[in-house]
């Protein structure tokens, strides 16, 4: 099964979260891309939270634009959005054990 085109592994089979910024938000920011660690090696969780990250950044790509945004404030929303997820996610599997299969 192919990965996402949001998700790719390092060489330490560690998944990683990458999202290319539409073009008009490119010149803004002077960025192409953003890459965050999911910190994960587990695939199917990995995806689970890579669908989360996704649409939680596509909502962001319109207060990128509404608000001018610079890459220092963007880099500083999508870090915190990231850190939240992860939290989430990491809180889940203490309380249950695991995350299940079904989700």
């Amino acid at each position: 099964m192919r990965l996402p085109s949001y998700l790719q592994t390092n060489q330490y089979g560690i998944y990683y979260f990458r999202v290319v910024f539409p073009q008009s938000i490119q010149l803004q920011l002077q960025r192409r891309e953003f890459r965050r660690s999911l910190r994960t090696s587990n695939k199917p969780l990995a995806i689970r939270i890579a669908i989360v990250f996704k649409s939680k950044i596509d909502k962001i790509f319109n207060e990128i634009i509404i608000n001018m945004m610079n890459w220092v404030k963007t880099k500083k929303v999508i870090d915190q959005v990231a850190i939240d997820i992860l939290a989430e996610f990491k809180e889940y599997i203490f309380v249950h054990g695991a995350y299940p299969d079904n989700m």
